[in-house]
């Protein structure tokens, strides 16, 4: 016969809890509630300070430009789904552009022509969208595409991203879709293309360096 612990839940909520506590009679207890709050911020450069928030909610994140100086952003909702949105760079006229129900659409980054976007889907692969919110079409399908932000090319011809395990590193996939090409084979992340097209700065492991940091 298994015995009976006397382990009973004690809270009912979706909130988070970070430690526990009891009073030495043990009838108090005592624990951290966990919040976390994003939302979009804008400032100009010279004015840093005075930045002032275009959402509400603490639910918005990766917010991104257009090159038409609107935000392009992640907006979750409740239980956890997230789609992405443009508004304008004051918070005005906001309109959603993805319709997914089952997790986080993330990481948005708008071509050099404005007319389309990439984001990274619950599943975590690639997608293509135009700004008007159709024509949807997934770039990539491989298991081991990354958690990651991807990026464009200057002339919006490619989306670069990482993998990870054994296709780790950089790759890069045209906007219209088709077999991804390798360019290597680092654990990289984070990658991003220079204004001319010609270099990739991205962050990695570095397993020489003792002790072991990301460079």
């Amino acid at each position: 016969m298994q015995a009976d612990l006397g382990v009973h839940r004690i809270t009912n909520d979706l909130n988070q809890y970070d430690g526990v506590s009891l009073t030495a009679d043990s009838r108090t207890l005592a624990t951290v509630q966990l919040e976390f709050s994003s939302d979009a911020w804008v400032a100009l450069i010279a004015e840093a300070d005075n930045a002032k928030p275009i959402t509400s909610g603490g639910h918005t994140d990766w917010s991104t430009w257009s090159p038409d100086g609107r935000i392009v952003c992640t907006k979750v909702t409740g239980g956890g789904v997230g789609n992405i949105w443009v508004m304008e760079s004051d918070g005005r006229n906001a309109s959603q552009l993805t319709v997914n129900t089952e997790g986080t659409n993330y990481a948005p980054r708008v071509s050099p022509d404005g007319r389309r976007f990439v984001f990274a889907s619950p599943s975590e692969h690639i997608w293509r969208m135009d700004m008007d919110g159709n024509n949807a079409k997934q770039l990539t399908n491989s298991p081991l595409d990354s958690f990651d932000l991807p990026d464009f090319s200057p002339d919006g011809k490619w989306v670069v991203y990482t993998k990870w395990g054994a296709e780790k590193g950089i790759s890069k996939v045209s906007i219209e879709g088709g077999d991804p090409v390798r360019l290597n084979d680092a654990a990289a992340h984070s990658p991003v293309i220079s204004p001319d097209g010609k270099w990739i700065a991205y962050s990695y492991w570095d397993k020489k360096a003792t002790p072991k940091q990301v460079t």
